[in-house]
């Protein structure tokens, strides 16, 4: 068989026959857009569901950052930075064994100096002031100073007692800044000193851990990765790369663990879960499969003589599928983007309700704006459109020639009554 080149003629065909189809159309842009709010809104629950558990489980866990490496001795964060694994470091050092005020009793306090990037990845954000810089300056949340029955004012004075290896002091602080602490965080305080108070107290906060077990003066590094794969392997290779042992026994000796906000995500794990998820895609699948490709099998019926006419005139089966799939490629570029629009206002809208107060998310819920969101959406959009249309296609490329030329529509003929 001669190979022609009439790739422009079938794409014209089609342009005109779409054109033609202008109720078809309108009809099929709907039912694709719906499918793709479904879509969407469905995507965008789930993703603030996982995101919301997420953002509370860290929130329990203290900290945002992927791994932590624990009761440190300093010096170590040029070298962490410089590790071509990770994306960013900060570090928080123990200023305090114990915060000793009769009023922590129930909500106990601890006490550290956080650079910038170990306060951010640990959910402080002040309300009002700045972190310490001189070394009688301190920052608190509001609840510690409720406690304590300080008001939440710059310039107050606040006195802690506080245990540094063994020994009991009583020290005074200037309040120079404060932040609220979530309410579904775990039921601990904090205490900000400066820089300049570590400087002023090295003897006192020397590195003593692996002596006498006195946190006091000991580091944790708080690690954010480039990405979140193989985490666990990660860290054990950061902290091989700093001359550590993960080993116990040994006594270079470095603890560290990798975030269980990050490790333990219940709801991809929960079976239940996972199949309700595949079964809510199907449904929607299913449902939109349904009324797109009845769309598609009326669309061909009505032209039945067409796609045979052109058959007469040597147009392929391979021809008239490709057709078919142009107009739902041009269906899909008007009802796929309105419907991922629209997908994602209700979506939002209804993560809220949906999740608000749930034992599964705690009390912060997360909108998702996640790329996969929209990505995903559409995919699946598109999956469904391209499945509804494969067997109209294989009904216009079946059709014969002869047969399609006899099939004449069903149409009823109003006579006109002649009054003589």
């Amino acid at each position: 068989m001669l190979k022609v080149k009439n790739k422009k003629c079938i794409n014209r065909l089609s342009d005109k026959a779409f054109q033609a189809n202008k109720t078809r159309n309108f009809i099929a842009v709907i039912a694709i857009a719906l499918t793709t709010i479904l879509f969407t809104t469905l995507f965008t629950i789930g993703s603030g569901a996982i995101e919301s558990f997420q953002y509370n489980t860290m929130l329990q866990a203290g900290s945002m950052s992927h791994g932590t490496i624990k009761f440190a001795p300093q010096g170590l964060l040029e070298k962490l930075k410089a590790d071509p694994l990770i994306e960013e470091a900060g570090y928080r050092q123990v200023l305090a064994d114990s915060v000793d005020n009769p009023e922590f009793l129930k909500r106990r306090v601890e006490m550290y100096y956080e650079d910038p990037t170990a306060a951010r990845l640990g959910f402080i954000s002040l309300k009002e002031g700045k972190l310490p810089e001189a070394e009688n300056e301190i920052a608190m949340d509001t609840e510690s100073l409720r406690l304590l029955g300080v008001p939440a004012k710059l310039g107050e004075k606040v006195t802690l007692l506080i245990t540094v290896k063994g020994e009991q002091v009583e020290r005074e602080f200037v309040l120079s800044g404060y932040w609220e602490p979530e309410k579904s965080a775990m039921n601990v305080g904090f205490a900000l000193c400066s820089k300049a108070y570590t400087d002023k107290y090295a003897e006192e906060l020397a590195y003593t851990y692996k002596e006498n077990w006195y946190m006091s003066g000991s580091v944790m590094y708080e690690i954010m990765f480039k990405n979140t794969s193989n985490m666990t392997e990660k860290l054990q290779t950061v902290v091989e790369n700093l001359g550590y042992s993960l080993d116990e026994k040994d006594e270079n000796y470095l603890g560290c663990n990798v975030s269980w906000a990050y490790m333990s995500n219940s709801i991809g794990q929960d079976p239940t879960t996972v199949l309700a998820i595949v079964a809510a895609l199907g449904l929607i699948i299913l449902t939109g499969y349904l009324i797109i490709y009845n769309i598609f099998q009326i669309s061909v019926t009505g032209d039945i003589r067409f796609y045979g006419l052109l058959k007469t005139i040597g147009t392929t089966p391979r021809q008239l599928k490709r057709m078919i799939r142009q107009q739902a490629f041009l269906l899909c570029v008007v009802g796929i983007p309105a419907g991922l629009l629209l997908g994602y206002g209700i979506g939002a809208w209804l993560t809220p309700i949906v999740l608000k107060g749930t034992t599964v998310v705690g009390t912060h819920v997360t909108i998702s704006s996640s790329p996969v969101i929209f990505a995903g959406s559409a995919i699946f959009a598109v999956i469904t459109v391209f499945l509804s249309c494969t067997k109209p296609g294989k009904m216009a490329a079946k059709v014969s020639p002869v047969e399609a030329t006899k099939y004449t529509e069903c149409v009823s003929v109003k006579k006109k009554r002649r009054n003589s």
